[in-house]
């Protein structure tokens, strides 16, 4: 895959938030003199950010997914990664209709357990989804987007949810968002030595 849409559902307290990202092969920023060669690593860049505004109705998420895809070159390389838990199941029902081209993951975020592939949905624990965002960070994997006008916002919620154990408290959904599609890309394989997807 190409893309990785992550998708996190809100209607009247919380935001539907989207973040997608890319894997992007970069120079490391050094030089292997054993190999004669500029070493390059996998990283993943944010390039897309976006919260609908409160009471936006799902069918109208759909199609904005959908319109969103329409403007990603490879729509049909992209894996849109929605969150299914609560009221999710059919919202992903509803973007598999809109016809948007990608390939639906629906998640179910867990308070614990293992992460396993149910019947309707991958079932991933929230400390697994915040950990790996927060391991590609500390490491230099994941770039986030410079100018977008969320990135301030996506830094503070990011701040957030290190800060306080439980789910509450302050808006997250950027953050759940971007946390999806990033679990979702090292689900899927990033290599770090190809440059692809496995």
């Amino acid at each position: 895959m190409d893309y990785f849409l992550g998708l996190d559902l809100g209607q009247r307290v919380d935001h539907t938030a989207m973040a997608l990202v890319t894997p992007v092969m970069e120079d490391d920023g050094g030089f292997d003199h054993v190999r004669w060669a500029q070493p390059r690593v996998e990283r993943l860049r944010v390039v897309h950010l976006e919260r609908l505004p409160l009471g936006t109705r799902y069918f109208e998420v759909a199609a904005r997914v959908r319109a969103l895809m329409g403007r990603t070159a490879g729509a049909r390389r992209c894996e849109v990664v929605a969150d299914a838990t609560g009221v999710g199941l059919p919202v992903v029902e509803m973007l598999r209709a809109a016809g948007i081209g990608a390939t639906i993951v629906p998640v179910t975020i867990t308070s614990g357990g293992e992460a396993h592939r149910g019947a309707a949905a991958w079932h991933v624990p929230r400390r697994d989804l915040l950990g790996k965002l927060v391991v590609e960070l500390e490491q230099g994997r994941l770039r986030l987007p410079a100018r977008s006008p969320l990135a301030g916002s996506l830094r503070e919620e990011i701040a957030g949810v290190q800060a306080r154990p439980g789910r509450g408290g302050g808006h997250d959904d950027l953050v759940f968002a971007l946390a999806l599609a990033v679990w979702r890309a090292g689900a899927a394989g990033v290599s770090q030595e190809h440059g692809r997807l496995l």
